[in-house]
C-alpha cells in the first residue's frame, strides 16, 4: 500500500497529508500503542480530519483503487 500512498500524496499534497508509522522502532510502538484502536492489527489505516478527529479506519490490505477512492473521499471540497 506504500506506493499508492506515495503517489497520493504527491498528487494531493495540499490537500491532505500522510503519516507512517513504523510498528517495529521503539518510538514507532508506541505511538502504534498510543493511537491503536480496539480493533488492533496491521496494516492499520487511519484517517483523521484536521482536527485530529478519527473518521474511519480499515484493518488488513485496502486494494489501491478502494484506497484511492477513500482517500479522495475525505479531501474536503473547496
Amino acid at each position: 500500500m506504500f506506493p499508492v500512498f506515495k503517489e497520493l500524496q504527491a498528487k494531493y499534497n495540499n490537500d491532505i497529508n500522510f503519516f507512517y508509522i513504523d510498528i517495529d522502532t521503539k518510538r514507532g510502538g508506541q505511538l502504534a500503542r498510543q493511537y491503536r484502536t480496539k480493533k488492533g492489527g496491521v496494516p492499520d489505516t487511519q484517517f483523521y480530519n484536521a482536527e485530529g478527529e478519527l473518521l474511519g479506519e480499515r484493518l488488513g490490505a485496502i486494494k489501491p483503487q478502494e484506497l484511492t477512492q477513500l482517500v479522495v473521499s475525505l479531501i474536503p471540497k473547496k
